[in-house]
C-alpha cells in the first residue's frame, strides 16, 4: 500500500510540474491576435485582406441541353496598405471596407451569386514581407487551394 501511495504522490508532483511548465510556455508565447506576423508596437504595418468567395454563375450545358449553374471558389486580395497605427478596430474596419467594395462591384453583375465564405487580414512589418505573402494568394487564385 505504501508503494501505491508513493506512486500517487509522485504522479501528483509530476502533474504539477507539467502544469507549471505549460503555464510558463503559455506566458512566453507571442500574441497573434491582430496578425500572424506583425509586431504589436505602434510602428507602421503593411496590411492586406484576403476574401474567399463562392461564385455561382449560370451557363448553358450542351450535355444537358439546358441552362444550369456552376459554383467555383476564389481568393480575392486587396492591395497592400500601410497603416501608421493598426489595432483590432482598424483591422475589422479595413476588412469591412474591402468586402463592401468587392460586393458592390459584384452586385452590378446580376446573373452571378456571390457569397463570402471567409476573410482574413494579414499584417507585416515591411512592405516586402506583405507583398511576398500576398503573391502566394494571387497565384493560388488561378488554381484555388487554401494557402
Amino acid at each position: 500500500m505504501a508503494k501505491i501511495d508513493s506512486l500517487i504522490n509522485e504522479n501528483r508532483k509530476l502533474s504539477e510540474q507539467l502544469s507549471q511548465a505549460s503555464q510558463r510556455e503559455k506566458n512566453n508565447a507571442p500574441d497573434n491576435s491582430v496578425s500572424d506576423n506583425a509586431d504589436r508596437t505602434n510602428k507602421a504595418q503593411y496590411v492586406f485582406v484576403v476574401l474567399v468567395a463562392k461564385i455561382t454563375e449560370p451557363y448553358y450545358s450542351k450535355l444537358l441541353e439546358k441552362m444550369t449553374t456552376k459554383t467555383e471558389e476564389y481568393s480575392i486580395c486587396s492591395q497592400v496598405k500601410p497603416f501608421e497605427v493598426f489595432n483590432e478596430d482598424i483591422k475589422y474596419e479595413f476588412m469591412d471596407e474591402i468586402q463592401a467594395n468587392y460586393m458592390k462591384g459584384r452586385m452590378q453583375s446580376e446573373s452571378y451569386s456571390t457569397v463570402i465564405t471567409s476573410r482574413q487580414c494579414l499584417a507585416f512589418n515591411t512592405y516586402q514581407e506583405a507583398s511576398k505573402e500576398r503573391e502566394k494568394y494571387l497565384i493560388a487564385e488561378f488554381n484555388y487551394t487554401k494557402p
